[in-house]
């Protein structure tokens, strides 16, 4: 037999009442408190993607004008590889958290190809060594590039995903080619 419509409103009501007794009056403070903080998180969060992605484009900008049509190029914002939050912090990430990578120089994907047919590294080490010859800001040399390599060891994850973005690029710049547009 169906229901009748104050049937259901009056099950919704004693549903509501329920739910209004679950938190005392101290935990729903501390659960406002709560979502006031992760929603500040976030606001945070949001403002300093923004930041970096002004830092990456003028990066990438500049990296473009330095290659011309020699290879192509992409931003990646590494703090946006890491859950939110879960990142380290800036200071720690190369490029203060934003990196140029460029389509894999010819000798670097020759090199990832034998690695792979020969077996004789795990795919996160390949990943990482394409992703460091294939980086153009900050530069593979200098303090900033033993940054880039340590992170790349210690984020093999992140390090991955930024690698797979500039072999994408590779891609890319092969079918540029193919069409005569490089």
């Amino acid at each position: 037999m169906a229901r009748t419509a104050e049937e259901i409103l009056a099950a919704a009501a004693a549903k509501r009442a329920k739910a209004a007794a679950v938190l005392t009056d101290a935990q729903k403070d501390l659960a406002a408190a709560l979502e006031a903080e992760a929603e500040a998180d976030a606001a945070l969060a949001a403002e300093e993607t923004r930041a970096r992605a002004l830092v990456l484009a003028e990066k990438v900008e500049a990296a473009r004008e330095k290659a011309g049509r020699a290879y192509l190029v992409e931003g990646v914002d590494l703090v946006a590889l890491f859950p939110l939050g879960k990142a380290p912090p800036v200071e720690q990430l190369p490029g203060g958290g934003t990196i140029v990578v460029r389509d894999p120089p010819p000798e670097a994907v020759d090199a990832m190809n034998a690695e792979v047919e020969h077996k004789k590294k795990g795919l996160a080490k390949i990943l990482i060594d394409v992703l460091i010859a294939s980086t153009v800001d900050p530069g593979p040399d200098g303090a900033e590039g033993a940054t880039l390599r340590a992170f790349a060891e210690r984020y093999p994850e992140a390090a991955g995903q930024a690698a797979q973005r500039a072999r994408q690029l590779g891609g890319a710049k092969t079918a540029a080619d193919k069409r005569g547009r490089a």
